[in-house]
Parts: structure tokens; C-alpha cells; sequence
């Protein structure tokens, strides 16, 4: 089974977590219904879990609305996100590789709204200009961003009286998908997630490098490309079906056994000669973790039959806890399975 942190290293994570995320910031809040009924307060963050081979992915906010339909609205359209040199403005752009994993950036603190139920969130992102979204690749060739309406729609949530605070997580590797024929990168509400940081759970570990091109992954030019960490709901599934990123609209035949992840973690070894990989925003429940050393055709839409896990043994079961950390390293002999 997977192995939780020692308290000493749980709070020494949540520490770290602090300091990166947990930095003041304002807003403009526009509502006309502020006096009525209970109340809640909002802190809203933002984070990612990033594929490789990109520098930068921007997206520039300009608002951000919780929508519901027994009240009004309630729309954020000023932002101060002192993390990010920002000051009463009214967009916010944030590079999301910026805050993979357990990392995250603040961008509404403190908000007191109508303790309710939101049916959306929409985040309204400027998409007019390549300068203003953009996704910069490992070569440094700068590639339009777009979104379709420029409105990123995503579930709603209930928020009730008292202190509430959520994470938008952002899966690149589920939501991001590369056009050929525009030479432009397109971002969906796909594997975007909004998540109770009250109940969230995190999950991360070490990989051992000798993974990185064992059996049919020999011939890869370069070792370090292409390694991935794929995340599945479940215990029990059948390692059979075990299927790449793909959606429904797959332009290729989707076997009927095949089960989609719900999060993808490319792995990075940052300063340091250890390679790792994070996942953040978890929601309690039970996890299959499996490792795959061939990835770099898995597109964001469509089913590429790529072999997960590769190799074979790289699959583990584990539970996690409300806000609960957890380590799962994959290696031969893993404390994780």
C-alpha cells in the first residue's frame, strides 16, 4: 500500500505549500444581493499539472464569474495578486507551468459572497491577441493560444456559511491540445477540476530512472522525453484497459474496455537528480497510479492505444484520505504496491 508522509514531512509540505500559494490578494467584486442570507468566504486558487516539452502556457483572466440561477451572479473583474507582481488590474495573466503539482497561486481571497449553490464558474480569458495567451514550446516558438468564446465553463460548486476554499486544477495534459492545421494550441474545460482544499489530497513520489527506456523503450533518442504518470479512478481495474488521454469525439475507434485517466503527471527532476512526479487537488477516494515510459504521441483528444503501464509491473493501488498526502515511488521494489 502507498505510504503516507511522517507528520514532520506532511507539515513541512504544507508549509511550503503556504509560501507558494498562500499570498494576499484583492478584487473587485460585483453583487447585488450582498446583504441577504448567509454568508461564505471565498479563497480561490489556481494550479496545474503540466506535460512536458513547453516553456510557458499564459493565460490572461479578465474575469471570473460564479453563476447560479436563485440570485445573482457574482463576478470578479479586478484583480491584486501580489505573488505576481499584480495590483489592481483588471486581468490577470498567470503561467500555469508556474504552479504544477501541490503548487498553486492565490487569486481571490477572502471574498464574502452568498453561501449558496453556484451552477458555474466561468473564467473569462483574453484570447484576441497571441501577446496576451500564449503558449511558449521547449524551442521557443510562441504559439497562439486560443479558447472557444474565450470562457472557460466549469462545475459549480456549493458554497456554505463560513470559510470555503477551493483550487481550480489545471490538467494540461487532458485540456490542451495542439492544432496542426492552425498552428495554434487550444484550451478546453477538459480535466479541469475544482476542488474542496479542505478535503483535497495530494499525491507525488520518486521514479526511478531506470524505467525511463527499459524494454520496447530502448530506442528511444532521448530517455527523458515521454515519461508519464497516469492517474485512474478505481481500485481492481483491469490493467487491459488502461487507456491513454483521449475524449469521446476520439477521431479513432475507442475500444469498449478502454478507461480514460482522470489526471496526467509528466515527471521532472527540477534542480536536483531525482525525477518525481505530483498530482494535487485530489479528492478523496480510491486510485490506480500507473507509469508509462512511451507518451509522446498521446494526443489530448484522441485514442492512441499507447501501453499503460509500461513496463508492465508499474501499477499501484492507493487510497487517499481527506487532506491527506501521500508518497507512491515507482521502482522495482516500491513500498507503493
Amino acid at each position: 500500500m502507498a505510504r503516507s508522509m511522517s507528520t514532520a514531512a506532511a507539515a513541512l509540505l504544507y508549509a511550503s505549500l503556504a509560501a507558494l500559494g498562500g499570498c494576499t490578494c484583492g478584487f473587485d467584486c460585483s453583487s447585488d444581493d450582498e446583504e441577504s442570507g448567509s454568508r461564505a468566504v471565498l479563497d480561490l486558487r489556481l494550479s496545474d499539472a503540466s506535460p512536458e516539452d513547453l516553456k510557458e502556457v499564459v493565460i490572461d483572466i479578465e474575469s471570473i464569474t460564479l453563476q447560479r440561477g436563485g440570485g445573482d451572479d457574482v463576478e470578479i473583474e479586478r484583480f491584486s495578486v501580489p505573488r505576481l507582481g499584480i495590483s489592481n488590474e483588471d486581468n490577470v495573466p498567470v503561467d500555469l507551468l508556474q504552479f504544477r503539482g501541490e503548487n498553486s497561486v492565490l487569486l481571490v481571497d477572502d471574498l464574502e459572497i452568498d453561501a449558496d449553490d453556484y451552477n458555474d464558474i466561468v473564467i473569462a480569458i483574453r484570447v484576441d491577441d497571441p501577446n496576451n495567451s500564449y503558449v511558449l514550446e521547449d524551442d521557443d516558438t510562441l504559439r497562439e493560444l486560443t479558447v472557444s468564446g474565450g470562457r472557460l465553463v466549469l462545475p459549480g460548486v456549493r458554497l456554505t456559511e463560513g470559510d470555503e476554499n477551493l483550487t481550480i486544477e489545471f490538467d494540461l495534459a487532458l485540456s490542451l491540445r495542439y492544432e496542426a492545421a492552425s498552428e495554434r494550441y487550444r484550451l478546453t474545460s477538459d480535466g479541469v477540476r475544482v476542488v474542496d482544499n479542505t478535503r483535497g489530497a495530494t499525491l507525488a513520489g520518486s521514479i526511478d530512472t531506470e524505467l525511463f527506456d527499459r524494454g520496447v523503450c530502448d530506442d528511444k533518442i532521448d530517455p527523458e522525453q515521454g515519461n508519464r504518470v497516469y492517474l485512474y479512478e478505481g481500485h481492481g481495474l483491469d490493467a487491459g484497459g488502461l487507456a491513454d488521454v483521449h475524449r469521446s469525439d476520439s477521431a479513432r475507434n475507442i475500444p469498449a474496455d478502454a478507461v480514460a485517466p482522470i489526471a496526467v503527471a509528466s515527471v521532472f527532476s527540477g534542480n536536483s537528480d531525482t525525477w518525481r512526479y505530483e498530482f494535487g487537488a485530489l479528492a478523496p477516494g480510491n486510485y490506480t497510479v500507473a507509469f508509462s515510459c512511451d507518451t509522446e504521441d498521446d494526443d489530448a483528444r484522441d485514442y492512441d492505444g499507447i501501453t499503460v503501464p509500461l513496463p508492465a509491473e508499474q501499477l499501484y493501488e492507493v487510497r487517499l484520505d481527506s487532506n491527506s498526502a501521500v508518497f507512491c515511488d515507482i521502482e522495482d521494489d516500491s513500498n507503493c504496491g
